[in-house]
């Protein structure tokens, strides 16, 4: 699985969040249904550490963690 290198940043609108790269945009969160703002800002900001949490991870996989060598193979294996 190659997912799309380097740092997410979060573009805040008024009703929506853009996750995005230097180069791609990842996704878009809106609060259109309804969702509490809280919620739609902490949903993107999980997103956008996602490369991070997965390469501390993939280290602890690398390093022997079983449960983390069980996530890295649900990621990759879909």
């Amino acid at each position: 699985m190659n997912h799309t290198k380097g740092e997410w940043i979060i573009n805040k609108g008024i009703s929506y969040n853009f996750i995005k790269s230097d180069t791609k945009l990842i996704a878009m969160i809106d609060s259109l249904d309804g969702t509490a703002l809280i919620e739609h800002e902490a949903n993107a900001k999980f997103i956008a550490q996602s490369p991070i949490m997965f390469d501390y991870i993939q280290g602890k996989a690398n390093n022997g963690c079983k449960k983390a060598k069980e996530i890295v193979a649900n990621v990759l294996n879909n």
